[in-house]
């Protein structure tokens, strides 16, 4: 992704009927949520990279640097999960703090 900041509006109902099928047998949601997992697939200058999952006003889940106080290391694969609200709309925002893209990084959201 070029440029500093990418936003993609995903309603969860369409992006988890896309994506294939994740199980975490030790995070159990609720009724009204859906189990999400996040993949971060880093390239280089992966301190740049940042993301955030929210739904309206609500962060979900950010990068793991963000949430985690961890610095990110080159060509690396960061795991996060959590439950998302059933057929709720989520925006996703893809930063690079330097402006330049994620140079090789990349997302995948997995759902049921």
């Amino acid at each position: 992704m070029s440029g500093r900041q990418g936003t993609a509006l995903l309603c969860l109902c369409a992006l988890l009927a896309t994506l294939a099928s994740a199980q975490n047998e030790a995070l159990e949601c609720g009724e009204n949520e859906e189990y999400v997992s996040v993949a971060l697939r880093t390239g280089t200058w992966a301190v740049e990279q940042a993301f955030t999952l929210a739904h309206g006003s609500e962060t979900l889940l950010t990068d793991p640097a963000a949430a985690d106080g961890i610095t990110l290391t080159n060509h690396e694969t960061y795991h996060q999960h959590l439950c998302a609200p059933k057929d709720a709309e989520l925006s996703l925002t893809l930063t690079d703090s330097y402006g330049d893209g994620w140079n090789g990084g990349s997302i995948t959201i997995t759902g049921p």
